[in-house]
């Protein structure tokens, strides 16, 4: 089993996943890629959750 490089987040982030523009929690990153860190993200949405690996993410705009 491989394992995987990773720092969890204390505090997640809630943040706009940048390709479906649904909002996502980033959780943690990944440092496995040999291209760089990734964001890892969970997703929920009708189907349930899942997670994500993203290179960045959107800021969420704060509510007024």
């Amino acid at each position: 089993m491989e394992e995987i490089e990773m720092i969890p987040l204390s505090n997640p982030i809630d943040a706009i996943h940048p390709d479906n523009g649904k909002s996502v929690k980033v959780v943690g990153v990944d440092l496995s890629s040999a291209f760089g860190p990734k964001m890892i993200v969970l997703v929920t949405d009708v189907h349930g959750t899942h997670v994500d690996v993203v290179d960045h993410v959107k800021n969420r705009r704060p509510s007024a």
